[in-house]
């Protein structure tokens, strides 16, 4: 099992979880083009970002990054993972030529191991096909200010607080508005909804929102859980 960040930061998060032919999106907060563009990208990709910044610390002197190194600093942009790369107390105008060499080095080479990773191609193909456009959102409750939770807001620095939740929710409602325009059925789960005593609705509900025309009903579907 391998586990990736798409995304990381005040602008999304995005993880990947790989195992064999199965792949699961987690906290899918960025919007589906960044996160098609990163399943295309990804797979031997990682080869490609750890051979160039290699080249780029060697040159200077500096010890070089393994894979896996590289594969838990990425996520966030190249200047910060050039700032997870270098020693602490690079001096700053290396640091700056270390970044440029960088960007450089991998934009020349940034095609000799990278493809896809193994079933992303198929699952792009299969959903185009199908075309089932289906998204699940899932909240925090705290974060993104959950209507039912209520959840208070901190008294210390309010102004900071405030406004900072306003921009959460309006980036929200921007990305549902966005989705919904361009054909997607999205389903929105909050936090408090994946709690043990809340699974069973939220069972019956991501079933309604996947089912067909022509699948039964959740009852038939399982009636291991009728009476919850």
């Amino acid at each position: 099992m391998e586990f990736y960040t798409l995304a990381s930061g005040s602008s999304g998060n995005c993880s990947l979880v790989c195992a064999g032919d199965t792949l699961l999106l987690i906290d899918a907060g960025i919007s589906c083009r960044r996160i098609e563009q990163s399943l295309r990208a990804l797979g031997r990709t990682l080869g490609d970002l750890t051979a160039a910044m290699n080249r780029t610390l060697t040159r200077h002197g500096l010890p070089e990054r393994t894979r896996q190194q590289m594969r838990t600093a990425l996520g966030n942009g190249a200047r910060r993972l050039m700032e997870l790369s270098v020693p602490a107390g690079t001096d700053s105008a290396l640091f700056e030529t270390l970044l440029a060499e960088y960007n450089a080095d991998y934009a020349a080479h940034c095609r000799i191991e990278t493809a896809p990773y193994p079933g992303v191609a198929a699952l792009l193909r299969t959903l185009h096909t199908q075309g089932r456009k289906l998204a699940i959102e899932i909240r925090g409750c705290f974060w993104h200010r959950c209507p039912v939770c209520s959840l208070s807001v901190p008294k210390k620095n309010l102004d900071y607080w405030e406004a900072k939740f306003a921009r959460n929710v309006e980036r929200d409602e921007q990305n549902l508005a966005a989705l919904e325009a361009a054909g997607w059925k999205v389903l929105v789960l909050w936090e408090h909804q994946l709690k043990k005593k809340e699974l069973p609705a939220t069972r019956r509900l991501l079933y309604e929102f996947v089912r067909r025309e022509d699948d039964p009903d959740y009852d038939e579907a399982f009636p291991v859980c009728e009476g919850e």
